[in-house]
């Protein structure tokens, strides 16, 4: 293997060491065009001195790496690039709706940003590639701790220290709040004089860190919500636990012995193992969800490797073919079950099989070794992106969520209204006591965690649920939309018939088959596919002006004659699929191909029908053969429509509460404009480009399963709001009446999200039928 060494360059501005890309990168100097920019401001203003204070003054925060090249970024083309941000500091819905308010903070720098919550991972598409920094030091100026990461390891890695960083608070206060509950047991068990006196110093002391390091983030999240204008429910909490702190050691000045140490040095601790647990939770489920789909070899390689590739091998990357020809399998990338040639020069990617090595010079048989240069290994892959772009899906926060983090932010502002009117009710008939005990008990019983956390967590076990079931699902809106739909559409060719036809006769002359070949073998299409693999490859005619129109044919000019193969429009019958083969207009011959239905068609169309969901047909082939299949399934004459371009089919999709199940390139337009499309093939990223999910395994009833589905998360959605609710209702009701202390409160708080955690994951427990009555 030949690897080429990165050459270093220190950038002039920021002093920061990258590697220079031309076209990437403004030159050896600078990083990005914005420190050239800011440098020749600089420069021009006469204000060079910024580069003497800046080489000898104290960084006090280290900046984001700068990204010279695409190391970093997860996409990146002329118009945007993607990065990953790990945010450290990330616990609950404010935060996730803060840090996706980022493209209004910076409007010319970035184009969106998206929360996975579940792994403290933000998704930033930048509009300029110089914007990262000012991205960084916003999110530091938040009060979180931001750094870029590229591969999954790094992820975890930082994951792991954040929750080192956790428990290590955890223990500090646990064990500081433990030892203080002894020094107030010896003053409550009767010590006196001196040794009480001594007892509260200590627990005094060692209260001191409890509040000011164990319980520092409180401190940042109200910061935080001041700085940018949003509730933080930590806010009264905190204003509690420091008026009981500085009201304790105000009495403790003046030797007295009413003191609080013990209760908020235990408060602060179960507020911060309420919180793990929650934390916990949460990345138990949305870790879990983040499958990966495939996987390749584990061949370590480097990005300039020459690597000699074997026969059967599976790429794990990306490379260039520079010696030799192969022939791969490309169908799970780009839907295309024919294998492809690949020459010198042409790329291969990751997921691509090697089925056999092109020919020598000779035209013989090739069996010599092509050699690929490594051009993108690990997550720079073309299939890790896609695969990275399924699991941010979890990432997303669908509208429901997004109602729901509205309805716990009204609900946090409630419970403040009402804590403090139970608060200045109290004071004002002199129970300062109760005042405290209440109000605090109010604010940390009636946390929204439960509400918060029941919708995205339900979405996610659904997201798994769906990716075990054989669907990849781009927008976890679908299960809101599944809700809605009424009219469910189904494409033929493909779809309800099987994908491979079957040539039934062909009167195109064999002199004529080397033109047919030169029209067929670059179309997609079934019927060409079928073509072409029942003329068998041979002698190819050189063709110019290769077109396809879809939903009419193709067509291409041989040795000056135009020769078109297009959708019969007669036939000698009228149920089976036929095109004619014309040169220069004149017909040449038919082809007739059989229409055999898909094993799994009738159970799925009966089972949707039972529902009583309007089912259709739309297709390009000939009303004839619509109607053909339609009886098949026992559909009426009046829901099959054939000779459809793919314009009508959209427009016969288009509307609320619309499904449709297609091709993954071939109704392309049909898929975008349907309110929820399924690609059946195609290919992944084709799927994943125009439809809103894609069926891995090719099977019908996952339609019916998918809308089972959707009704389940609905059910749940319901189930946890009314609990959640419920609990509220109940334990404020406790702790206004007096029932329930703050101590009992923080112990109580987790319990509520425990129970919709358990509950949400039983209910997706049953691997077996997912049919839910409401």
């Amino acid at each position: 293997m030949i690897s080429q060494p990165a050459i270093q360059h220190k950038c002039v501005h920021c002093g920061l060491h990258f590697r220079y890309e031309a076209g990437l990168t403004p030159s050896q100097d600078y990083c990005c065009w914005g420190c050239k920019t800011v440098y020749e401001i600089l420069t021009k203003s006469g204000l060079q001195k910024f580069y003497d204070i800046k080489a000898n003054g104290v960084c006090f925060a280290p900046p984001l790496p700068a990204l010279s090249g695409s190391g970093h970024f997860t996409h990146w083309d002329s118009k945007s690039r993607d990065v990953q941000i790990f945010v450290g500091g990330v616990h609950c819905s404010a935060c996730l709706w803060l840090l996706e308010q980022i493209p209004k903070a910076l409007p010319e720098d970035v184009l969106s940003a998206r929360l996975d919550i579940g792994r403290s991972l933000l998704y930033v598409q930048l509009s300029n590639i110089g914007a990262v920094s000012r991205v960084g030091e916003l999110i530091r100026s938040w009060g979180y701790r931001p750094q870029l990461v590229n591969e999954s390891r790094e992820i975890q890695e930082l994951q792991k220290n954040e929750v080192r960083s956790q428990i290590l608070e955890l223990g500090i206060a646990g064990a500081l709040a433990g030892n203080i509950m002894l020094m107030s047991l010896g003053v409550y068990a009767g010590a006196a004089g001196g040794v009480a006196t001594l007892f509260d110093w200590v627990a005094g002391l060692l209260a001191i860190p409890v509040v000011f390091y164990s319980g520092r983030s409180l401190f940042v999240n109200v910061k935080r919500s001041i700085t940018q204008k949003y509730f933080s429910i930590d806010a009264p909490i905190l204003l509690a636990i420091l008026v009981a702190f500085f009201w304790s050691w105000a009495n403790l000045l003046q030797g007295q012995h009413e003191l609080y140490f013990d209760s908020l040095s235990s408060l602060v601790f179960l507020i911060l193992a309420s919180r793990y647990v929650l934390n916990q939770l949460r990345r138990f489920d949305l870790h879990a969800s983040g499958s990966v789909l495939k996987e390749g070899s584990s061949l370590k390689v480097s990005v300039g490797d020459l690597v000699m590739i074997d026969m059967n091998q599976e790429l794990s990357f990306d490379g260039v073919i520079r010696t030799g020809s192969v022939f791969v399998d490309q169908s799970f990338l780009t839907g295309e079950s024919l294998p492809v040639r690949l020459n010198k020069g042409d790329i291969m990617y990751a997921g691509s099989q090697v089925l056999g090595f092109g020919e020598k010079v000779d035209g013989t048989e090739g069996d010599i070794q092509p050699q690929v240069e490594v051009v993108a290994v690990g997550s720079e892959t073309r299939l890790a992106k896609m695969v990275e772009q399924i699991k941010n899906t979890k990432g997303q926060s669908s509208r429901v969520e997004k109602l729901y983090d509205r309805l716990a932010q009204g609900l946090m502002i409630l419970v403040c209204f009402v804590g403090f009117a139970l608060f200045a009710w109290h004071a004002y008939h002199g129970q300062w006591q109760a005042a405290f005990s209440r109000t605090m008990a109010l604010f940390i019983v009636t946390c929204p965690c439960a509400l918060a956390f029941a919708t995205p967590l339900n979405v996610s076990f659904a997201l798994r649920r769906a990716l075990r079931l054989g669907l990849v699902i781009k927008n976890p809106d679908v299960f809101e939309l599944g809700q809605k739909i009424k009219n469910i559409y189904f494409d033929k060719t493909g779809t309800l018939t099987i994908t491979s036809l079957k040539v039934e006769s062909n009167s195109i002359p064999e002199n004529e088959w080397p033109n047919l070949r030169a029209l067929v073998s670059r179309s997609r299409h079934p019927m060409s596919r079928a073509i072409m693999s029942d003329i068998g490859l041979g002698v190819m005619s050189t063709c110019v002006g290769w077109r396809e129109i879809i939903g009419l044919g193709v067509e291409a000019n041989v040795a000056g004659h135009l020769y078109e193969l297009k959708k019969s429009q007669i036939g000698e019958s009228s149920t089976r699929p036929s095109v004619d083969f014309f040169k220069n207009g004149e017909l040449l011959g038919q082809v007739f191909l059989s229409n055999a239905l898909r094993s799994d068609a009738p159970s799925a169309i009966s089972s949707l029908q039972k529902q009583n969901y309007n089912l259709s047909i739309l297709s390009g082939d000939r009303q004839g053969v619509v109607n053909s299949v339609a009886m098949e399934l026992k559909l009426k004459s009046d829901q099959a429509f054939g000779d459809l371009l793919p314009e009508d089919k959209a427009q016969y999709v288009l509307g609320e509460g619309s499904l449709f199940v297609g091709d993954g390139i071939n109704d392309a337009l049909a898929l975008k404009t349907a309110t929820v499309g399924i690609a059946m093939h195609g290919g992944l990223e084709s799927a994943l480009e125009n439809s809103s999910m894609y069926m891995v395994r090719s099977d019908l009833n996952l339609v019916d399963e998918y809308l089972q589905l959707s009704r389940k998360v609905r059910k749940i959605h319901i189930v946890n709001f009314i609990y959640s609710t419920l609990y509220n209702l109940i334990s404020g009701g406790l702790a206004i009446f007096g029932f329930m202390n703050p101590l009992v409160a923080a112990i109580v708080m987790p319990l509520s999200a425990t129970s919709v955690f358990v509950y949400t994951y039983f209910a997706y427990r049953n691997e077996r039928s997912m049919a839910v009555r409401l």
